[in-house]
Order: C-alpha cells, then sequence, then structure tokens
C-alpha cells in the first residue's frame, strides 16, 4: 500500500498512484512582490519543490529563495510562509543566516478551492522587508475542483 502519492513535482505533473495514468497537476496563476526598504534588484521566488496527498490532505513542500543581486544585507533574517484559501489555512517561519536548506511543508485538505495562494515574507534584523505571493491552482486526478 502507498502511503503517498505524488501530485506534482517542481511544477509538472506526476502519476498517482502505481501503474494509473491519471494526472494530478498544479498551474502558476500569478506572482506578485511587495518591498518595503528593500532594492528593486533583491528578488524573492516561491518555488514549489513536491506535492503530496496524503490520507485526504494535501502536503506541499515549498521553498522561498532570496537574490540579493549583490547587495549585502547583514544579520538574521525571519521568513514567514502562509497558506491561504479563502482564509488562512497554515504557515510555517524559520529564521536564518544562509538560506541553504529553507523549506517548509503546507497541508491543506483534498478537493479544497483554488487558488490557493502561498505568500512569503522575509524581515531583515537592520529593517525593511520583501513578501512574495504565488498563486496557483490545483487540479485533482479526481477532477474534484
Amino acid at each position: 500500500m502507498v502511503a503517498a502519492s505524488p501530485l506534482a513535482t517542481a511544477g509538472c505533473s506526476a502519476v498517482t498512484g502505481e501503474n494509473e495514468s491519471e494526472r494530478t497537476t498544479h498551474h502558476h496563476v500569478k506572482s506578485s512582490t511587495v518591498r518595503n526598504g528593500v532594492p528593486s534588484e533583491v528578488k524573492q521566488t516561491v518555488f514549489i519543490l513536491d506535492l503530496f496527498e496524503k490520507d485526504g490532505n494535501v502536503e506541499m513542500l515549498v521553498s522561498p529563495q532570496l537574490d540579493l543581486n549583490g547587495y549585502d544585507i547583514p544579520g538574521t533574517k525571519q521568513t514567514t510562509v502562509h497558506l491561504i484559501i479563502n482564509d488562512f489555512v497554515d504557515q510555517w517561519q524559520q529564521s536564518w543566516t544562509e538560506q541553504k536548506g529553507l523549506a517548509g511543508i503546507l497541508t491543506f485538505e483534498s478537493g479544497s478551492d483554488n487558488p490557493v495562494t502561498i505568500t512569503a515574507e522575509t524581515e531583515f534584523e537592520g529593517g525593511g522587508s520583501i513578501q512574495t505571493s504565488r498563486h496557483e491552482e490545483i487540479r485533482y486526478a479526481s477532477g474534484t475542483k
């Protein structure tokens, strides 16, 4: 018995279960960024590394990546990632000085409404922040929503 069925990997579709041809995908709808005291050259991208359906829930592994484009922003950064589907659903938070391995899991109920919004906000110890929102449409293999 398979404990988890991959729904999508890094933005691509994946086969659900063994020997099944049904596919579930996530489709990127749009992204937006809000900067507060941060140069426009500083970019933040939210990546979906993996997506699994397990026990009636979808687990989404996300990783926000910050590209400083040569700017030195010293000190600790704190990143908070929210999942929103009509309302707040889940979140995780990490403080870091090096973003290697910055990732976490967001969980929501299978068949939930679309689109889902993933918002990552990184606050800098010396002041300023950058917030990136990624809107995704989930296409479930079962054909629901």
